[in-house]
């Protein structure tokens, strides 16, 4: 992916995520939900060179970042997903590369890595617990460090254990689901 833009979608079902409690009028009232969707390595200009139902779906009835997005250097998915979670430049949050060295825990740190708290900088904080801390509920499939504790908090559901053997449009069915089902407002979900 060191040449390839990461493109980012945005489907925004309704105003803005973060509305403050008193003025939720009642719980039974249909709740602001957000849904990110992060296709690795997928550049800009594919959405006019291919044939894409399930992107076009999302872009006739959402929003979507029309050019893409300037992915940080480096170019990489871990550090890239960190910002976009966190909204911090990658010497702000740490990730550097997809495998790093973390000096304060004396290990390699990556993608892959299942530990739980590994890689927790108490100045870091991804969207997923700023919604936390605010009672918004959140699922987060497959981003980097979505498994991971932070201030305490995780969302409501996570899952790190990435595989494709899961279609990408069941990927999306399941996302959309979570909204259907459970008393979520806010979804990211990565894709490779």
């Amino acid at each position: 992916m060191h040449s390839q833009c990461i493109f980012l979608i945005i489907l925004v079902f309704q105003c803005s995520l973060f509305i403050p409690n008193n003025a939720v009028k009642r719980s039974s009232e249909v709740q602001p939900r957000l849904l990110i969707i992060s296709l690795d390595g997928f550049r800009h200009d594919y959405l006019n060179e291919h044939e894409l139902p399930t992107i076009n779906q999302f872009r006739n009835q959402g929003v979507q970042a029309t050019h893409g997005m300037r992915p940080t250097y480096t170019t990489m998915t871990f550090p890239n997903h960190i910002s976009i979670a966190t909204g911090m430049y990658q010497e702000d949050h740490g990730v550097v590369h997809n495998t790093f060295f973390d000096r304060l825990l004396n290990k390699s740190i990556g993608m892959g890595s299942r530990d739980d708290g590994q890689w927790s900088d108490p100045n870091v904080e991804p969207l997923w617990i700023t919604a936390t801390k605010q009672n918004v509920k959140s699922a987060v499939l497959f981003w980097p460090a979505c498994h991971n504790e932070f201030h305490g908090k995780r969302p409501l559901i996570y899952s790190w254990s990435y595989t494709d053997s899961i279609p990408f449009r069941e990927k999306i069915d399941n996302a959309i689901g979570y909204f259907r089902e459970l008393p979520v407002q806010l979804v990211m979900l990565y894709h490779l």
